[in-house]
């Protein structure tokens, strides 16, 4: 009698261990179609706002870098010995501070061939910017990519080449040719007319 009683609880607990078991299968099982279910109503969402936003952040990251050259002060708008802002690049900063949009009022100083002449050239650009009139100073960066330019020695006579070989703003002297044939035509008709009159 206490072995079959022992058999039974055995068979007991199995049987709740089984149904434990498969019921946990069932829920996930239910649970899956649900969501699958959701997902198929809801495509092409997400994968499409997904898809959009990596698209944007790639332009915004180019759009940023575009900037970040536009505002750059490369070595030409530095003085070689003393490494100090010239008027080309106090222009510069002041086209940065008037023109460009809000957002995108920040300047970026090019990276000079060792640490204390990029200081000296920070110094620079921020005391320039402590005298221009009342407002929020623009951040200033430190880069080392350098802009893209073109000498303006180069650019300067590439101009006065091409203006010195425009041609004169006249136009062409009249040629006497269309006179000269009009008044050949006009003597072989008188002829043919003076030897109709003769044969007549």
């Amino acid at each position: 009698m206490q072995r079959k009683s022992k058999w039974i609880y055995g068979l007991g607990i199995a049987g709740l261990l089984a149904t434990t078991t498969v019921n946990a299968g069932w829920n996930e099982f239910w649970g899956r179609c649900c969501l699958d279910y959701h997902r198929n109503n809801a495509w092409p969402e997400p994968f499409q706002s997904a898809d959009r936003q990596i698209v944007k952040q790639h332009w915004e990251i180019t759009e940023a870098n575009g900037w970040r050259l536009q505002n750059t002060l490369g070595n030409e708008l530095f003085d070689i010995s003393t490494h100090a802002l010239n008027s080309a690049g106090q222009k510069k900063i002041e086209w940065i501070m008037v023109y460009a949009p809000v957002c995108r009022r920040q300047v970026f100083v090019l990276r000079a061939d060792n640490a204390q002449h990029t200081s000296q050239r920070l110094a620079s650009v921020q005391e320039y910017l402590a005298g221009m009139p009342a407002g929020e100073a623009p951040p200033v960066f430190e880069v080392d990519r350098v802009p893209p330019g073109i000498p303006g020695q180069y650019l300067q006579t590439m101009d006065q080449l091409y203006w010195s070989t425009q041609p004169a703003p006249r136009l062409p002297a009249a040629s006497g040719g269309g006179g000269s044939s009009g008044s050949s035509s006009s003597s072989a008709g008188s002829s043919s007319k003076s030897s109709g009159g003769a044969g007549s």
